[in-house]
Parts: structure tokens; C-alpha cells; sequence
């Protein structure tokens, strides 16, 4: 079975599972400085190193025309966006939040890292539906590049969904 192939139907099937686990976002790792959105993670293996995609859905409040912002009104609006990262040598898990920051960990602080801007939407739900076809949009191109035997071993995969 092909390397490729494989790559590609672990995130097809991941995208249509839409299993995905939501995890709270807190500044800074810590609880005590409230939630600002959720974020899920996945890795993805191919030819011994991983992709590390993070998907997170931050919470936004109305801003008015001073550029005040009005977090008592609650959330307006949910911002989704990407974080990719290529060539990781082995897994790793941002840590559990904790209201003790602890600065040795340089993986604790990705969990404020977003990543790059995707779109935004007016409920979660849509924003959470549209992960899974994000992860469906990645496996297009490669469908372009296949060999004539995995683009067999890949319609064949497909059928049998």
C-alpha cells in the first residue's frame, strides 16, 4: 500500500468522522485568565516525520467604532483558524492547562499560537463543520499527483466508504 495513500486516508477518514476532541483555549495555558476559544489537534505521519495541524475557533466579542471592545455582550462572533507545522520529528501534547505557567515547557505556550486566519462565523457549529472540510480540501491536490496504481488503490478506498 502506498505511503501517500495511506497519509491520504487517515485524514479522509478523520474529516468524515468529524470526531474531532475541543479543548478550551485559556491565555496563556492558565484557567484562572477565562476561556477564549477551543482548539483541537492532530497529527498526521508521512515518510517518518508528522504534520501537526491545530485547528482553533476563538471567541470574539462586538468591538465599536473606538475600538472598544464588549466581552460582557458576550460572543458575536467565532474565528477559526489553521496551524500547520511540517517536518515534526515525534508527537508532542500542549500541556493541561494549569494556573501555574511553567516556562520550561516550550510546547505549553502553542496553545496561543493560531495559527493563520480562516474565516469567521456567527455560531460554533458551523465553524467546527467546516475542520472537517478544511481536512477534505488538504487531500485534493495529491489526488492530482497520484501514480496510476495508488489512484486504483484510492478510488477503490472510496468505494468502499
Amino acid at each position: 500500500m502506498s505511503e501517500l495513500v495511506t497519509w491520504l486516508k487517515e485524514i479522509y477518514i478523520k474529516a468524515k468522522k468529524n470526531d474531532f476532541v475541543w479543548k478550551p483555549i485559556h491565555p496563556n495555558n492558565m484557567p484562572c485568565n477565562g476561556v477564549n476559544g477551543i482548539y483541537t489537534e492532530m497529527f498526521f505521519e508521512k515518510e517518518g516525520k508528522y504534520t501537526y495541524l491545530k485547528y482553533s475557533i476563538q471567541y470574539c466579542s462586538r468591538c465599536d467604532e473606538e475600538g472598544l471592545s464588549h466581552p460582557e455582550e458576550g460572543t458575536k462572533y467565532y474565528v477559526l483558524h489553521e496551524l500547520r507545522m511540517h517536518d515534526v520529528e515525534k508527537k508532542f501534547k500542549i500541556p493541561k492547562p494549569s494556573n501555574k505557567f511553567d516556562w520550561n515547557d516550550d510546547r505549553a505556550n502553542l496553545v496561543n499560537e493560531y495559527g493563520r486566519f480562516r474565516y469567521v462565523f456567527d455560531d460554533e457549529d458551523t465553524a467546527k463543520k467546516v475542520v472537517a472540510m478544511e481536512l477534505l480540501q488538504m487531500i485534493y491536490p495529491y489526488i492530482y499527483v497520484m501514480s496510476e496504481e495508488e489512484g486504483r488503490e484510492w478510488n477503490r478506498f472510496l468505494e468502499e466508504q
